[in-house]
């Protein structure tokens, strides 16, 4: 079953980081980090963290293009091609050295009529150590992850 919008927000917010031409400025690092927090305190409260993430993104015309160019194409993926978004073990080690693993959640694999959140609680836990970076375009370029995703699911850049 396909993901929602929402689901790819995460993804999509670290892909538009990657990709991101201009630096973010000081006031959108601390307000990036804010949400990171929240994601680490209270993931389920997705849609009011969803709320204050996207009025930031917004405010940064660069980072809104390409957030809102990435997020389109994300949300024309099938359900097959989703499974590939996920990170390998290897590729989450680079994010989180310690424990690369992954609390999986909504997911049972015996079960194909749930809707699987794995992509959303993978994408969460990424996007709360590069958020609460110092410097999250940096941390979200050196993603090998992100990489394979912009060679093998998006458009070619212009």
């Amino acid at each position: 079953m396909a993901t929602s919008s929402s689901d790819n927000t995460l993804l999509a917010l670290l892909l538009a980081l990657k990709t991101l031409k201009t630096p973010l400025t000081e006031t959108e690092r601390a307000k990036l980090y804010e949400v990171g927090e929240q994601l680490e305190l209270d993931p389920d409260d997705w849609e009011f963290i969803r709320e204050g993430l996207i009025a930031i993104i917004s405010d940064n015309p660069s980072l809104n293009e390409n957030f809102q160019d990435i997020l389109t194409h994300l949300n024309t993926l099938d359900g097959n091609q989703e499974r590939q978004l996920l990170p390998t073990g290897r590729e989450l080690a680079q994010v989180n050295p310690i424990d690369n693993s992954i609390e999986r959640r909504g997911y049972d694999e015996g079960e194909p009529e749930f809707e699987s959140l794995e992509i959303l609680n993978t994408s969460q836990k990424v996007a709360q150590k590069v958020l609460k970076g110092s410097n999250p375009v940096v941390a979200a370029r050196e993603l090998n992850w992100l990489e394979r995703i912009i060679k093998t699911f998006l458009p070619p850049a212009e």
